[in-house]
């Protein structure tokens, strides 16, 4: 199912994974919207789909203006894993 209601646009930013107060991994966002985010696979964790994590965004990304976000995995490929932000930045 299609999540994606805004553009997104392409990006290479580092982001931490966090759960629970803990970073857990370290990944790289591929593309980015007001409503959420794709990020390569993390090597040190796994995500799996419907589980919220937090990402921070190691360096400002427009149009994010928070650098941690609560989110959930919407869906999950090889080589993409696709978050939902828990709240809409449109």
């Amino acid at each position: 199912m299609e999540h994606r209601l805004q553009k997104r646009y392409p990006v290479r930013v580092a982001v931490e994974l966090v759960k629970h107060g803990k970073v857990v991994g370290t990944s790289r966002a591929t593309d980015i919207s007001g409503g959420g985010v794709g990020i390569e696979p993390p090597a040190a964790v796994e995500l799996r789909k419907g589980e919220m994590v937090d990402v921070s965004f190691l360096h400002p990304v427009s149009p994010i203006l928070e650098q941690r976000l609560r989110s959930v995995v919407v869906h999950k490929e090889k080589r993409l894993i696709g978050l939902m932000f828990v709240h809409d930045f449109r």
